[in-house]
């Protein structure tokens, strides 16, 4: 059974460490030291919205199913 959590992350200090086309490196590397995750799928639509700009704060939702975590945005 996936199990579901709903996060509000904030990616300001993590957007002036890395460039532009990291953005998704970064923010899976903030989920898996906070949330202690491993095997982290991005899905199409949360890339989508990091490479977008103009907001700092997300609200991702994390699915968990077996091994895999899946991280989706929260619209």
């Amino acid at each position: 059974m996936a199990e579901e959590r709903i996060v509000s992350v904030n990616l300001r200090k993590q957007l002036v460490k890395v460039p532009r086309w990291r953005r998704k490196d970064g923010l899976v590397r903030l989920l898996k030291r906070k949330m202690k995750l491993d095997n982290v799928a991005v899905s199409q639509k949360l890339n989508e919205k990091l490479w977008k700009g103009g907001r700092a704060a997300f609200r991702v939702k994390i699915v968990k199913d077996g091994k895999i975590v899946k991280l989706e945005p929260v619209e």
